[in-house]
């Protein structure tokens, strides 16, 4: 898929068998991890990534230290981009605070959030403010629905901050305090972003 979209031919389109595909974004498969398992880890390890460098400009050098200790914010921590995006703020050094359904809250443990608190909660913006202390500064929207990104402003610094969402058509007015950025993106934007990372 990200062949074609770098060079917009049929013949680079993943419809077949087997397809050409450019070195950069390859790598050798674990003998641990499954074809089946594998397909998913590109494209949803790839949003996490481009959220986070090239719209949130987060470094793309992952040391333990650079936000050791801030805490981040993914709502929708069992998602595969979720997931892909504890991961790579957990290499970063951020603590991590996730939303999830409580059915999943040990499976988002598993990949590295500190604190997994229930989405439905009506309480949700202000939890997440106490566990934060108020200073949440950087947030993952993993999945897009409606009110999500009004629920995480108010979980943010009032010194400000960031969320990325993976809601490209996100245009609600005036949902988060002015000096909190949403930073939306799509798909297509991904991987014209990517493709000029590996170049």
């Amino acid at each position: 898929m990200t062949e074609y979209f770098e060079r917009e031919k049929p013949i680079d389109g993943a419809f077949q068998t087997h397809s050409i595909h450019t070195a950069a974004f390859t790598t050798k498969l674990p003998e641990s991890i499954s074809f089946e398992q594998a397909a998913t880890i590109p494209s949803t390890m790839l949003t996490a990534a481009v959220g986070f460098h090239a719209f949130a400009e987060l470094p793309e050098n992952y040391d333990e230290t650079t936000h050791n200790n801030e805490w981040f914010l993914v709502w929708g921590g069992a998602s595969s981009c979720g997931v892909s995006a504890i991961q790579l703020a957990k290499l970063l050094g951020f603590k991590v605070v996730a939303t999830a359904s409580p059915h999943s809250f040990e499976y988002v443990k598993s990949y590295g959030a500190e604190i997994v608190l229930d989405y439905n909660d009506s309480e949700i913006s202000n939890k997440i403010r106490e566990v934060t202390g108020g200073a949440l500064r950087y947030a993952y929207e993993a999945v897009s629905s409606e009110g999500i990104t009004a629920k995480i402003g108010k979980a943010m610094s009032e010194q400000g901050g960031s969320i990325v969402t993976v809601n490209a058509g996100f245009n609600e007015k005036n949902v988060v305090p002015d000096s909190v950025k949403v930073l939306p993106f799509s798909c297509l934007e991904m991987f014209n972003v990517s493709l000029l990372l590996v170049k």
